[in-house]
């Protein structure tokens, strides 16, 4: 699958999950405000009865009828804290979806620049390395990438290939003809400064002494 399809679907995927959350919070709102008619209706009912009765009502009943209503009460405010609980959640959730999309797209943004600015260089430095008779290709090989560096003979330069696998900040040689002795030394120099233009120029000057 295309970077660009990812990026969409990664995209697609969030939009739905927010609004799916959306869906949710509005649903047990429903729920909620539907329980809160059912108490109300049956603290009327009672409180309906209670105008009804005689006078005479029994103190015991009175008591329990009493301590009903607090019960019914205190259950009505402990669902409303319920449903204050879990709105702050949705809300929650929601802010931090939608800055794991904010920085997702920042971070999409920052590589296509560098993606960009590689490119340029890549293009620079082509243009430089062709006055010294080096061509470099690349290819993606799974995580790794394979890099062809063809060197040209030129004056007192000899020709020569190097093949080299890179991935995970490793280099590894596949290919080197003719064999360059400070091959080694000079990979090491590359890791130190991690300046390729330079390693290639060495490389170039290792093909004049091999």
């Amino acid at each position: 699958m295309e970077e660009s399809e990812k990026h969409e679907i990664m995209e697609k995927d969030d939009y739905e999950y927010l609004e799916m959350m959306e869906k949710r919070e509005k649903e047990y709102q429903g729920e909620m405000e539907e329980d809160i008619k059912k108490i109300e209706g049956i603290i009327k009912r009672i409180e309906k009865k209670e105008q009804e009765k005689e006078g005479g009502r029994n103190k015991k009943r009175e008591v329990e009828e009493e301590r009903t209503r607090e019960e019914i009460k205190e259950e009505l405010e402990r669902r409303k804290e319920v449903e204050r609980g879990i709105k702050e959640k949705i809300e929650e959730e929601k802010k931090r979806i939608e800055e794991e999309i904010r920085e997702y797209r920042e971070a999409r943004e920052r590589k296509r620049e560098r993606i960009e600015e590689g490119e340029r260089e890549l293009q620079e430095n082509n243009s430089l390395l062709g006055q010294f008779g080096i061509e470099v290709e690349a290819r993606k090989e799974g995580e790794k990438e394979i890099v062809r560096i063809i060197f040209e003979k030129m004056r007192k330069y000899k020709s020569g290939v190097i093949e080299m696998k890179i991935g995970g900040g490793v280099i590894r040689v596949i290919t080197c003809q003719p064999e360059i002795k400070e091959l080694d030394r000079l990979l090491d120099q590359f890791y130190l400064h991690h300046n390729f233009m330079l390693f290639l120029m060495q490389v170039r000057q290792g093909l004049h002494i091999c």
